[in-house]
């Protein structure tokens, strides 16, 4: 009887058959583990193993490793029973009888044919195998590459045969489900391209059979550098004439059409209809999730998070979001949450008709929390009136961490950084180190722990900035050491080097941040080169992360930075008062907005600025300020300490 259920399709879980999950282990574990899942019953010697995950090592310190990985395994599954590892002299091995496996289970069920068979394994191919999972070790990574290989092979026999039995049948919604996930697996599968163009030709809706060849043509070019086969393009033929239209008039002589505009969608953020209102961080992190897997799609134009964020709370209708944000298509949605169950309902308009396009809802545990995301992004995808074929292929799924219980620590985190207070920081803080409790791997926790430890120092909650300036660049140089390509965690780093005086190495490392990620960093990019006294230059990035972003409050902010820097404080009022209307108690607006204050001549404004600030942060003085902004430029600090003494702000006991 088996005793150990594990998944490694879409990412890796290994649970107890009773459905509790093993205690956290490292990832040479995690691979061992799936390594061996992947053959259950078959020795490996341990030869074989070693050479595998530490190939880098010599071999006895390879043979130690093993056996440190091999003792790990047997504690964290000693609650199976029967024991699925056994280990004898030198090879390793999982039980065939105590093991679960989804990969073996997809093997058997596209071996079995039939139709009800492919259906439940083209449910079960949840993603690539180990989607997300990483070893630093070249001799896994070329086994995992090949392994995925085969079992996305294996996965796209059984939605084609699927999809041809659906065909013969004349089961049309069933196909052309199966034919779009085909094309998320594969984008290149002509013979999916065909089927939908057929099924949209037969309900009437040639336009969109239409566009769908015209994806596929442009995709193949691009990719492969061919044109559509005989086949495809005498079904395009037929299309077109059924259309009215003359076949060679939209390609002639070798003239290209033109690519059809990208359609916007805008995602208002989700309501939280929860008794408990302390459960808003999880309708956020709901809304991010869905703009970001949208937002990896290059066929749409997906309004930012930090633009979608400016409606929260507010009663607003689907025509005005759609004509201030110029989007086509708007989802709205709520989430319910209690314990670890929730929730999620959302609705697809298109602006231009009024007309809803699609609504559900969704029903999970918080460990489901993964798939019904994905399932939403791709009843989204699948309703769009336009061949959204790159779900999957292109969206390059970077879930922060495969633990649900996890990713709430890290949404509640989130939450507390984006809302900042003393006390919400400290909070913040432990999630984020109860987080790499579970996953120590997880790098975009350190991200959160920096800008903890940011806030700390802009707002006075700490008794000296400079420490806390030096964890945060700690935590973030950790976070780029576990992940140098993410995009985020680059910038992270980049803005706390350019604070503390690393100038350009700081400003050069946001400016990759902006290219590679959302525009969101564009804001932080204009920040720091405000804060590096190039003011004009901040002016042109800040004014197209507007264009990109448009209602960003931290956008706000360091255009009032800019503007400040710029010798013109009267424009620099208003900016800092946009922003203090979404963080009214930020010192470090309040502390630029005195000192504007007493530039413009308004003492009495600016000495009850300085009153509030002192209110938030009794121990905010002078010389914190010089220390905090020490690597900026000395002329613009002096001239921002005059005008906060002026305004009454105390000098401290410290020389600056």
């Amino acid at each position: 009887m088996a005793s150990l259920n594990i998944k490694l399709l879409g990412g890796f879980e290994a649970h107890l058959v009773s459905g509790e999950a093993i205690p956290p282990i490292g990832r040479k574990a995690q691979a061992l583990l799936a390594y061996l899942a992947l053959a259950p019953g078959t020795p490996q010697p341990r030869e074989k193993l070693t050479a595998l995950l530490w190939s880098d090592r010599g071999e006895a310190q390879a043979r130690s490793s093993l056996r440190q990985a091999l003792s790990e395994l047997r504690k964290a599954l000693a609650g199976a029973d029967p024991p699925p590892l056994e280990t004898k002299g030198e090879a390793v091995a999982l039980a065939a009888d105590a093991v679960v496996v989804d990969v073996e289970i997809l093997g058997r069920l596209v071996d079995g044919g039939e139709g009800p068979s492919l259906e439940s394994a083209v449910d079960l191919y949840r993603g690539d195998l180990l989607d997300g999972f990483a070893v630093p070790d070249p001799a896994f990574e070329d086994w995992l590459r090949g392994e995925r290989q085969r079992v996305r092979e294996r996965a796209r026999e059984a939605m084609t045969r699927l999809m041809e039995l659906q065909l013969a049948a004349g089961e049309a919604d069933g196909a052309l489900a199966t034919a779009r996930r085909l094309l998320a697996l594969d984008p290149l599968q002509e013979s999916a391209h065909r089927a939908i163009m057929r099924l949209y030709a037969a309900k009437g809706e040639r336009t969109l059979a239409l566009k769908q060849y015209q994806a596929c043509r442009e995709l193949l070019r691009d990719e492969l550098g061919v044109e559509p086969d005989g086949e495809t393009e005498k079904l395009h033929d037929e299309i077109r004439r059924e259309d009215g239209t003359d076949p060679a008039s939209s390609i002639a002589d070798g003239e290209q059409t033109a690519p059809p505009e990208k359609p916007a969608v805008a995602v208002l953020p989700f309501e939280n209809l929860s008794d408990d209102p302390e459960q808003e961080y999880f309708a956020d992190g709901m809304t991010r999730a869905l703009i970001t897997e949208l937002g990896r799609l290059p066929t749409l134009a997906v309004i930012a998070a930090a633009s979608m964020f400016a409606y929260k709370d507010k009663r607003v209708s689907v025509a005005d979001v759609g004509r201030d944000l110029g989007a086509r298509y708007v989802v709205e949605g709520s989430v319910q949450k209690s314990g670890r169950r929730f929730r999620v309902t959302a609705q697809l308009t298109d602006v231009e008709t009024g007309q809803q396009v699609w609504g559900d809802r969704f029903d999970g545990d918080l460990g489901d929390i993964f798939e019904v995301q994905d399932e939403l992004t791709r009843q989204i995808c699948g309703n769009l009136y336009l061949p959204l074929l790159e779900y999957g292929s292109h969206k390059a799924r970077h879930k922060p961490i495969t633990s649900a219980d996890g990713y709430d620590l890290y949404l509640r985190a989130l939450y507390h950084i984006e809302h900042p207070t003393p006390a919400g920081i400290e909070e913040a803080r432990r999630d984020c180190r109860r987080v790499l409790e579970i996953d120590p791997d997880f790098a975009l926790v350190y991200e959160l722990l920096m800008w903890t430890h940011l806030h700390a120092a802009w707002n006075g909650w700490v008794e000296d900035p400079e420490p806390a300036l030096q964890a945060a660049r700690q935590d973030a140089e950790r976070g780029v050491m576990l992940d140098d390509r993410d995009a985020y965690l680059r910038g992270a780093l980049g803005f706390i080097e350019v604070f503390q005086g690393d100038l350009e190495r700081g400003l050069k490392a946001l400016r990759t941040a902006v290219d590679l990620s959302d525009p969101v960093y564009g804001a932080l990019y204009g920040g720091a080169l405000a804060f590096a006294g190039r003011a004009d230059e901040a002016f042109a990035v800040l004014a197209e992360t507007e264009r990109l972003s448009p209602g960003y409050h931290v956008t706000r902010l360091f255009e009032g930075d800019a503007r400040f820097a710029a010798g013109r404080p009267e424009e620099a009022v208003p900016y800092y008062e946009q922003f203090l209307t979404v963080l009214p108690d930020f010192s470090y607006a309040l502390l630029y907005l005195a000192a504007c204050q007493v530039e413009l001549s308004q003492l009495d404004a600016a000495r009850e600025t300085v009153t509030k600030i002192r209110m938030s942060s009794p121990d905010m003085t002078a010389s914190y300020v010089g220390k905090l902004l020490r690597a900026r430029d000395p002329a613009l600090v002096e001239r921002l300490l005059g005008a906060l003494e002026a305004a009454g702000l105390p000098d401290g006991t410290e020389a600056v």
